[in-house]
């Protein structure tokens, strides 16, 4: 190899290993439907989402920054999901949550939902892992514009049924992660 291969060569390896993947610590996760409003799943080896009667995942993360991170400092941020059930794939909103909430406690009654950050069309099947992008909402959680311990909600917005493995599927090992990547 020549001397200026080689020396491209490290540039580009140097630039590629720059950024670093975080993945932030899932303290909490539930799911309630309106079909048993008073009723909670936070012990549940499933998450869902479905319109029909309506199911909807709330998620909470620690985030597991470095000190001194920014917003700025945040090049994206993703949702990987394990579907367990997918009977109709579709459009799921994220929103950040707006209150504090207990796992063991929750249910459909909770509404404190905030303003949605988009929608993210979720196709795969069962036993496949999706992603979803929610860079601007963790961004948001740095810059303390929405609150991060309080966590964010998966709602149905249109013709939709998703189950997800939660952090009770032991046997699948397939938890809610929050990846985030720093530049």
């Amino acid at each position: 190899m020549s001397k200026l291969h080689l020396a491209t060569f490290l540039v580009v390896l140097a630039v590629a290993t720059s950024a670093s993947a975080i993945e932030a610590i899932l303290l909490r996760d539930a799911w309630a439907t309106s079909g048993a409003p008073g009723t909670n799943y936070g012990s549940s080896t499933t998450l869902q989402v479905s319109t029909g009667t309506t199911r909807r995942t709330l998620l909470a993360f620690d985030l597991n920054l470095p000190p001194g991170t920014t917003a700025d400092d945040v090049e994206v941020a993703t949702l990987k999901l394990f579907i367990t059930a997918s009977p109709t794939p579709g459009p799921v909103e994220v929103a950040p949550i707006t209150q504090g909430w207990a796992e063991n406690t929750v249910n459909y009654n909770f509404t404190a939902f905030g303003t949605s950050y988009g929608t993210a069309s979720l196709t795969a099947g069962a036993n496949q892992y999706v992603g979803i992008d929610v860079t601007a909402l963790v961004k948001d959680w740095i810059d303390g514009t929405a609150n991060a311990a309080n966590g964010l909600a998966l709602l149905p917005t249109g013709g939709v049924n998703l189950d997800f493995a939660s952090k009770e599927a032991t046997g699948t090992s397939h938890d809610p992660v929050l990846e985030i990547v720093l530049k």
